[in-house]
């Protein structure tokens, strides 16, 4: 909800900034929102490029199975799912050990780590 409110803001201020012969009440407004508006599309870039990482790491995975495995099966896609919720340093570590894993080997390793991350 705020950040379709700050999107709207944006445009709004946008919208005035185009506009010509600005009184000194909107010139005021445009430069208060200025910072609002900054915050906000900082956040949307960040957003994306964790959803881009994401997505990255989740395409790198399902290749990976894919290639070892034939095919994606739901066990499989869980484990990619899980794997997601890792931080950059984890994922690399889990990467590495997962070349040389068997699927059963694989599936009962993300239990394990898992498990690890919930206690």
């Amino acid at each position: 909800m705020r950040n379709l409110a700050l999107e709207q803001v944006s445009i709004w201020k946008t919208n005035l900034e185009i506009k010509q012969n600005l009184t000194s009440e909107e010139r005021e407004l445009i430069m208060n929102l200025s910072p609002a508006y900054l915050k906000w599309r900082e956040d949307v870039r960040q957003e994306g490029r964790q959803e881009g990482r994401q997505e990255e790491r989740k395409i790198i995975l399902e290749s990976l199975f894919k290639t070892r495995f034939s095919q994606l099966d739901q066990e499989l896609l869980e484990v990619i799912e899980i794997f997601l919720n890792f931080s950059a340093d984890k994922y690399a570590q889990i990467l590495i050990k997962l070349v040389n894993l068997s699927r059963e080997e694989i599936l009962d390793f993300i239990k394990n780590e898992s498990s690890k991350q919930n206690n």
